[in-house]
């Protein structure tokens, strides 16, 4: 399967049903496997990393938007519905 055939797909729940958001691969796996391997031996007790600079932008607009605006962000990013 080529690279632009790979998808990543999250699967989020709802009061009306279920949502799949998918978006192209944008991280190489072995840049994921260094960041598992970083959090299975750091010995702290973090609970969340971040893998590639892609991510970077939706955790910003997690922090900063309101919940309403960030899933407006985030279907129009994935679903491209406003």
């Amino acid at each position: 399967m080529g690279a632009a055939a790979k998808n990543t797909v999250l699967i989020t729940g709802s009061s009306s049903g279920w949502n799949v958001m998918a978006a192209p691969v944008m991280v190489a796996a072995g840049q994921v496997a260094l960041t598992v391997l970083a959090a299975a031996t750091d010995g702290t007790d973090q609970l969340r990393y971040l893998v590639g600079n892609d991510t970077r932008g939706f955790i910003q607009a997690w922090e900063t938007l309101p919940n309403a605006e960030f899933l407006a962000f985030m279907r129009a990013r994935f679903l491209g519905t406003p």
